[in-house]
C-alpha cells in the first residue's frame, strides 16, 4: 500500500493517504487498512474503534466524501459499520484539527473516499467461523455524468475458541453477525468547473451480543439500521462573484436496538433502543487569490437529536436530547516562495449549550531540497460532551448535565523524505488535555461523569514505504507515553506498536504478509489491570487469471488464542480465508 499524498488544502498537516487497491489482502475492511497507518491503533471488542495519539474513537472524526458520520451521542464510531467496498482511499490527518473540522477532532480526522475512477468489480469471500461474504462495485460515467453503486453482504456465525485470563480452553458463544450495506453516488456537471453531487447510503445489521468472559450472554441480540444521504454543489465564480463557492446538505439517522431476555447480572438492561440523528450544512467561498494568499472562508450549521427508549421501566425513563451548532473559520495560506507555504486558521465554534469557542491553529511546511518537506503544526482541542456523558441515567450510572467542553492543545513537528519508489517520515508530537471527561466512581453505589481530569500524550510517529524491483512493502510505528493526571498511562494506549506489510511479486502471484505488534497496555484508570503483548502474523497467497483473482489468507497465523483486545474481550485464533474478484 503506498502513500500518495500529504495535505489536502494543509500541507503544514501530518497526514497519509492509503490507497485500498494497493493492499494485496483481499478486501480489506477500514479497520485493517487503518492498522498501517502511522500513530495509530486499532481495539476490537464489542465494537471497533481507533484511537490517533492518545485520543479515543470518541475523540476522532470521520467523514464520508465530506459528510460528518458522527452524531451528538458522542460514543465512538463502529468501524465495522462503515462501507469499505465502496471506498477507493482513506486519508487520515493526525493531531489538532478541530479549527477546521470542529468539535471531537482532538486526535484527528479519518476521511473515507468513494472511488472516482472507472471500476466493476465483484468479490467472493468464505472464511473460517462461518464467514460468507460478496460484494460488487459499479463506477463509470453514463453520458457526462459520473455514477457509482456498491453493495456488500456479510453473515458469520463467528463462534470460536480462546483461552481466558485463567488459562483455560473456551469457546466464545453468541458471536453471530450478519450486515446488508449499500451506497449510490452521483456527480453531475454544471458549467466548466463546477457540478451537482448527491450520496446516499445505508445498512441494516444484526448479530449476538456475547458479554464478557465472566458474565456471558447467551441470548443477547441487537440489531442497527443507519441511513446517510448528502448534496454538495460547486461553482466557480457563479453569477461573476469574485470566488468560488461550495454548498454542502446531509443528514445522518442511526437506530440500535438491543435485548436480553435473561440478563447476566443484576441491573443489566433487558431492553433499550437507540435513536440518533444529525443534519447540517455547510457554506465554503474561496475568495479570488493570488500566487502568494489564499484565503478561504466557511461557515457550518449543525442540529443533533439522540433519543432512548427503555423497556420494562428498569430504568428511569426516556431520554430525548437536541442541540443546535453553528461554526465560522477563515483560513489563510501564504506561500511567499514554491518550497514554502504558512497557514493560520481561526474558528468561532457555538452551541445552544455553551458560549462561543475560539479555536485558533497553525501550520507550517518548508522543503529546502525536492525530497525534503519539514513541517509543524499546532491548534486548540476541544470537544463538547456527548449527550450520554450529559443525561445518561441508569442504576448506579449517570451522566453531568454541569460537564464542560473537553479543552486542550496539540502540537507537532515532522519530516518527510521522499526518495525513488518511497518515502520515509517521522514526527514528534504532544497532545495535553486540560480538562478531559470520564465515568468515575463518585461513592460506592454511583458512577458519574466528571471533566476534572487531566491528560497528556507525547510521541513518535514512524512510517515508511518503499519498492525495491519484486519487492514492495509499507510499515508504521508508534512510540508513545500517555499519562492521566500526571499519573498512570491511559487505558488501552500501548507504549510501543508498529504494523509491517511486505508483498512479493512473482509473475501474476503474488506473496505477502501482515505483522502486527503492541506493548502491553493497562486496561484501567489506575493502572492496576494490564493485557499483555502481542504479536499477530497474517499471511497470504494471491494469483491473477485474467480477469480474474483468486487469494487464500491465514489470519494470526501463529494461533496465539490468548489475544485480548480489551478485559474479557478475546479474539480469534488462526483463521482461514478464501477470495475470488472479478473485473472485467
Amino acid at each position: 500500500m503506498r502513500v500518495v499524498g500529504h495535505g489536502d488544502a494543509d500541507p503544514t498537516a501530518a497526514d497519509t493517504v492509503l490507497v485500498l487497491d494497493d493492499d494485496p489482502r483481499f478486501a480489506p475492511d477500514v479497520a485493517s487498512t487503518l492498522d498501517l497507518a502511522a500513530g495509530a491503533t486499532v481495539r476490537r471488542g464489542a465494537e471497533t474503534t481507533l484511537s490517533l495519539r492518545g485520543a479515543g474513537g470518541h475523540q476522532l472524526r470521520l467523514f464520508l466524501d465530506g459528510i460528518p458520520l458522527d452524531d451528538g451521542r458522542g460514543a465512538a464510531l463502529d468501524l465495522d459499520r462503515l462501507p469499505a467496498s465502496a471506498l477507493a482511499s482513506i486519508r487520515i490527518r493526525r493531531g489538532a484539527a478541530a479549527a477546521t473540522f470542529g468539535s471531537g477532532a482532538q486526535g484527528g480526522v479519518v476521511q473515507l473516499h468513494t472511488h472516482r475512477r472507472p471500476v466493476q468489480r465483484l468479490r467472493l469471500r468464505l472464511g473460517a467461523f462461518g464467514e460468507r461474504a460478496a460484494d460488487a462495485v459499479v463506477a463509470d460515467r453514463l453520458g457526462a455524468a459520473d455514477l457509482l453503486v456498491a453493495l456488500g453482504t456479510q453473515t458469520s456465525a463467528g463462534d470460536f475458541p480462546y483461552v481466558d485470563t485463567n488459562g483455560q480452553p473456551r469457546t466464545r458463544q453468541n458471536n453471530r453477525r450478519a450486515r446488508l450495506d449499500g451506497l449510490a453516488r452521483a456527480r453531475v456537471p454544471l458549467g466548466a468547473a463546477g457540478g451537482l453531487t448527491a450520496l446516499a447510503a445505508g445498512q441494516i445489521g444484526a448479530r449476538g451480543e456475547p458479554g464478557l468472559e465472566q458474565f456471558e450472554q447467551p441470548d443477547a441480540h441487537s440489531d442497527h439500521d443507519q441511513g446517510l444521504v448528502g448534496l454538495a454543489w460547486t461553482a466557480d465564480r457563479p453569477a461573476g462573484l469574485p470566488a468560488d463557492v461550495s454548498v454542502q446538505a446531509y443528514a445522518l439517522r442511526r437506530r440500535f436496538d438491543f435485548a436480553d431476555p435473561a440478563p447476566a447480572f443484576a441491573g443489566a438492561a433487558r431492553a433499550f433502543r437507540l435513536d440518533d440523528a444529525a443534519r447540517g450544512a455547510r457554506l465554503t467561498v474561496d475568495p479570488a487569490s493570488t500566487p502568494t494568499l489564499q484565503p478561504s472562508l466557511a461557515a457550518e450549521l449543525r442540529h443533533e437529536r439522540a433519543r432512548t427508549v427503555t423497556a420494562g421501566g428498569e430504568r428511569p425513563g426516556e431520554r430525548d436530547e437536541a442541540r443546535l451548532a453553528i461554526a465560522a473559520a477563515g483560513s489563510l495560506a501564504w506561500q511567499p516562495v514554491s518550497a514554502l507555504t504558512a497557514q493560520a486558521t481561526l474558528r468561532v465554534d457555538d452551541t445552544d449549550a455553551r458560549d462561543a469557542l475560539l479555536v485558533p491553529a497553525a501550520g507550517l511546511a518548508w522543503s529546502p531540497w525536492p525530497a525534503l518537506t519539514l513541517r509543524a503544526n499546532a491548534g486548540r482541542l476541544f470537544r463538547d460532551p456527548g449527550f450520554d456523558e450529559l443525561y445518561f441515567e441508569a442504576t448506579g450510572l449517570r451522566g453531568n448535565p454541569d460537564l464542560r467542553p473537553e479543552d486542550g492543545l496539540g502540537a507537532d513537528i515532522g519530516a518527510t523524505f521522499s526518495f525513488q519508489d518511497g518515502s520515509l517520515s517521522l514526527t514528534a508530537f504532544t497532545q495535553r488535555y486540560d480538562r478531559l471527561i470520564l465515568f468515575v466512581p463518585v461513592n460506592a453505589w454511583l458512577i458519574e461523569a466528571r471533566d476534572d481530569f487531566q491528560a497528556r500524550a507525547d510521541g513518535l510517529e514512524l512510517e515508511v514505504s518503499a519498492r525495491w524491483g519484486i519487492l514492495r512493502g509499507r510499515g508504521a510505528a508508534l512510540l508513545q507515553r500517555t499519562t492521566l493526571d500526571d499519573g498512570p498511562p491511559l487505558p488501552f494506549r500501548p507504549e510501543a506498536a508498529a504494523t509491517a506489510q511486505v508483498a512479493l511479486a512473482l509473475g501474476p502471484t503474488d506473496v505477502f504478509a501482515t505483522h502486527h505488534a503492541q506493548a502491553s497496555v493497562t486496561s484501567d484508570r489506575f493502572g492496576h489491570r494490564t493485557l499483555p503483548a502481542r504479536h499477530l502474523l497474517d499471511v497470504g497467497v494471491a494469483a491473477a487469471l485474467g480477469p480474474w483473482r483468486v487469494v487464500a489468507e491465514v489470519t494470526n497465523s501463529l494461533d496465539d488464542r490468548r489475544v485480548l483486545d480489551a478485559i474479557q474481550q478475546p479474539r480469534p485464533g488462526r483463521a482461514w480465508h478464501l477470495g475470488l474478484a472479478f473485473s472485467p
